[in-house]
C-alpha cells in the first residue's frame, strides 16, 4: 500500500499531512450529521454542512496529488441521478424542477464522484478514521433521548425529526464502530447505540446493527481462533445463554413474562395498535403497492428522485422500490453496482460484505433510494470499488 493510504488516523500515522488527508473524510461524511444533532433538528445548518463537507473532500482529492479515472460503479451511481435530472429538465417526467431537488442531485453525483477518488485506500481505513465522530455522535444522541426521558416509551422524536432518522443515524454510525480497533471502543459504542435505538424504538435500525455487531465480531473471532474453536466457543456461549434463560422460565417466572412483555411491546411494538401486528407492518405495504404501482405507470424513465409519495405525502418505506419507482429501468444500474459489490466483497472483504448485508436489510425498510444523509449513504458509498484491507483489524 502507498505513503498515502498509510498514513490514515485508523494506522496511527504521525505526520501532519497524512493525518490531515485521513480525517477530511470522516468530518466530511459524519460532521454534517453532528450539525444536525447538535443545533436540535437545523436542516439549514444542516444544508450549509453538507456543502461545506463536499468542499473538504474537495480538498481531500487535490492535496492527494492524484486523480484516478471514475469507477464504472461511480459513473453509474451518478448517471442514474444525472439521467433522471435531465429527463425532467427536457419535460418527459413531471418531476419537481425546485432548486432544492437540483443542488441535491448534484451534491449527490459530486459525492459519489469525490468519494470514488479515495478509493485506493481500503473502505476499512475510511471507517476506522470515522469511528471517533461515530462515537461522539451515539453519545450525543443518547445523552439527549436521557435527557427527555419524560418522553420515553412514546416513540421520541429524534432532536425535533423523525425518530426513524435517528435510527438511521445510529445505525450507520454503529457499522462505523465495527471497524474500530480498540475492542473496548466498540464495546462502549455497541452498549450505547443499542441502547438508544431501544429508546428510539427503531426495529429496522436495530435489526441492522445486531447483524453488523454479531456478523463482525463472529468474523474477527474466527480470524483470531479459527473457525473450529470459534464455533465450538460460540456453541458454548449459546448453551450457557440457552440454559439461564431456560432455569429464568423455570424458577423465575414472572420475572421472565415481564422481560419478553416489556421487549414485545415496547421495543418490538408487536402489540401497538398502529404499528404492531396486523397493521400491514404499519402501513408499509400500501406504500409498496403504490411504488408498484408508480414504477407500472412510468416503467422507462421513472418519476424522477423523491417523486413518488403515497398521496397523503407518507414515503414508500422501501429503498428497492423507491429506486424502481424515481428512475424506473435507469434503476438497473444502482442495482448492478449493489450485486456486484456484494460478491466481489464476499470474496475480498469480508467485514465490508457484512456492512452491505446489514444495510441491504435496513434499506428493505428505508423511505429513500438515494439522499445524502449518512445512512443510505454508506451503502452506496460501501459498494465502491475499495482497495482489499491490508490487515485483520483486531
Amino acid at each position: 500500500m502507498n505513503s498515502r493510504a498509510d498514513a490514515l488516523p485508523g494506522q496511527w500515522s504521525t505526520t501532519v499531512r497524512g493525518s490531515l488527508l485521513g480525517w477530511l473524510p470522516a468530518i466530511a461524511l459524519l460532521g454534517p450529521s453532528l450539525i444536525l444533532t447538535a443545533t436540535d433538528g437545523g436542516l439549514q445548518d444542516y444544508r450549509k454542512a453538507q456543502i461545506v463537507a463536499l468542499a473538504l473532500l474537495a480538498l481531500t482529492v487535490i492535496a492527494g496529488r492524484s486523480l484516478f479515472i471514475p469507477s464504472w460503479q461511480a459513473c453509474v451511481l451518478a448517471g442514474t441521478i444525472l439521467a433522471s435530472g435531465g429527463a425532467a429538465l427536457l419535460g418527459w417526467i413531471a418531476a419537481d424542477a425546485s432548486a432544492f431537488l437540483f443542488s441535491k442531485s448534484v451534491m449527490l453525483v459530486a459525492m459519489f464522484l469525490l468519494v470514488d477518488q479515495l478509493r485506493e485506500r481500503s473502505f476499512q481505513e475510511l471507517m476506522r478514521s470515522m469511528a471517533p465522530l461515530a462515537t461522539l455522535l451515539i453519545a450525543i444522541l443518547l445523552l439527549g433521548l436521557l435527557r427527555n426521558w419524560q418522553a420515553l416509551g412514546a416513540r421520541p422524536d429524534f432532536v425535533g425529526l423523525h425518530p426513524n432518522l435517528g435510527g438511521e443515524l445510529l445505525f450507520a454510525s454503529l457499522l462505523v464502530i465495527s471497524f474500530a480497533a480498540p475492542g473496548w471502543l466498540r464495546l462502549l459504542g455497541y452498549a450505547a447505540g443499542l441502547a438508544a435505538l431501544a429508546l428510539l424504538q427503531s426495529r429496522a435500525a436495530l435489526l441492522g446493527s445486531l447483524i453488523i455487531i454479531i456478523g463482525s465480531e463472529a468474523w474477527r473471532l474466527t480470524q483470531a481462533l479459527g473457525w473450529q474453536q470459534a464455533v465450538r466457543l460460540s456453541a458454548g456461549i449459546l448453551a450457557a445463554a440457552s440454559t439461564m434463560a431456560l432455569a429464568a422460565l423455570l424458577f423465575l417466572p414472572a420475572t421472565a413474562n415481564g422481560v419478553s412483555t416489556f421487549f414485545g411491546s415496547q421495543i418490538l411494538l408487536l402489540d401497538h395498535p398502529d404499528r404492531g401486528v396486523g397493521t400491514g407492518l404499519a402501513g408499509r405495504v400500501e406504500t409498496w403497492r403504490a411504488a408498484w404501482q408508480a414504477f407500472a405507470a412510468a416503467p422507462f424513465i421513472g418519476h424522477g428522485l423523491d417523486q413518488t409519495l403515497m398521496p397523503n405525502g407518507q414515503a414508500i418505506h422501501n429503498g428497492y422500490l423507491a429506486l424502481l419507482a424515481a428512475f424506473g429501468l435507469f434503476a438497473i444500474g444502482p442495482f448492478a453496482v449493489l450485486i456486484s459489490a456484494l460478491t466481489t466483497a464476499w470474496r475480498k472483504d469480508t467485514h465490508r460484505f457484512l456492512v452491505i448485508i446489514a444495510c441491504c436489510v435496513v434499506f428493505f425498510f428505508n423511505a429513500r433510494s438515494f439522499n445524502l444523509n449518512i445512512f443510505p449513504l454508506i451503502l452506496w458509498l460501501a459498494c465502491l470499488p475499495w482497495c482489499k484491507p491490508g490487515q485483520v483489524d483486531g
